[in-house]
């Protein structure tokens, strides 16, 4: 199956069920140990994440893009 008929049925799923299995995908990909929740461990990804991009930012070594910019570029990428 390739990824973007995936993607289709992925999406189709009700909001509920997209977000429980986005949990188990990322809990796939986390270092969580069996002893430690998962959800920590992705929480703790996430933040280091968040510092990182705080600190690129600061750094100047990247520039936010307004949501609208964003927006335009996914949609016309639809057509």
């Amino acid at each position: 199956m390739s990824a973007a008929r995936l993607l289709n049925e992925i999406l189709s799923l009700p909001p509920e069920e997209r977000r429980a299995l986005m949990r188990q995908v990322l809990a796939s990909l986390s270092d969580a140990t069996p002893d430690a929740p998962e959800s920590a461990s992705i929480e703790e990804a996430w933040y280091a994440e968040i510092q990182d991009r705080r600190r690129r930012l600061d750094a100047g070594e990247m520039t936010l893009i307004p949501w609208e910019e964003v927006r335009a570029e996914l949609l016309a990428d639809e057509r």
